[in-house]
């Protein structure tokens, strides 16, 4: 069967030719960025078990020859985009793509303290020592992309961004828009709006505590009224 590499493995008369052969083969265990698959998702570390998913081809003369999966990354510290104590995170589930980076150097002494450290070990670009970056999707997994602004959405539910609003809508119709001169709300077929006109609403409001500037309901007492009979008469 031919080899992924013949070059790593060609053995020859020019020094030249063996040392490339030799530097070739070496940088197959080289690391650097592979997608995969998450296999399991551990909330309280934050890591991820995942399954790179671009094999490795053997040659016969190995003793083994065809595609083989690389051995699943344990134990992979998870990246959400986060900054100045604010945080992005989302629930990860088994099934979902990833981007495994790899580092040049050991992780596990900065893993466990935070702080720079000696490596516990001097591998380098190692499977063992991955980041995960959620989100990466390949062709048979693609999502439409909203191209208007910026859109965080699942499950049939959105929040849009763009230049002139903020806009919020669930998968069951409820919808919230914010522009710079108005507010809209849509719920259960009744709709609201605030705007330099004035308050529109649908239905009937119902403010038993309203306050304004002017008086308070809970307070306000009409004076100068009359006592009279049970029955005002009829109307004309």
């Amino acid at each position: 069967m031919t080899a992924i590499n013949d070059k790593a493995r060609e053995v020859s008369g020019d020094n030249y030719a063996d040392g490339q052969a030799q530097i070739e083969s070496k940088l197959m265990d080289v690391h650097t960025a592979l997608p995969a698959i998450i296999i399991s998702f551990d909330a309280d570390t934050r890591t991820v078990t995942a399954q790179p998913t671009v094999q490795r081809v053997f040659s016969e003369g190995e003793g083994l020859s065809g595609a083989t999966n690389l051995p699943p990354c344990v134990d992979v510290p998870v990246i959400f985009p986060s900054g100045g104590g604010y945080e992005l995170t989302f629930p990860i589930r088994a099934g979902d793509e990833c981007l495994l980076m790899f580092a040049e150097r050991c992780i596990d002494g900065w893993f466990e303290s935070g702080q720079p450290t000696e490596p516990n070990d001097f591998r380098q670009h190692d499977l063992s020592d991955a980041f995960a970056i959620v989100g990466v999707r390949s062709l048979a997994n693609k999502q439409p992309v909203w191209t208007g602004g910026t859109e965080l959405h699942g499950n049939g539910n959105h929040v849009r961004i763009d230049d002139s609003s903020v806009e919020a809508k669930t998968n069951s119709g409820t919808y919230a828009k914010l522009n710079p001169s108005s507010i809209n709300m849509q719920a259960g077929g009744a709709s609201f709006s605030i705007s330099s006109d004035g308050v529109y609403s649908s239905v009937p409001l119902h403010a038993p505590n309203l306050i304004t500037s002017a008086f308070d309901t809970n307070l306000h007492i009409h004076g100068g009224v009359e006592s009279g009979g049970s029955s005002t008469g009829t109307g004309r």
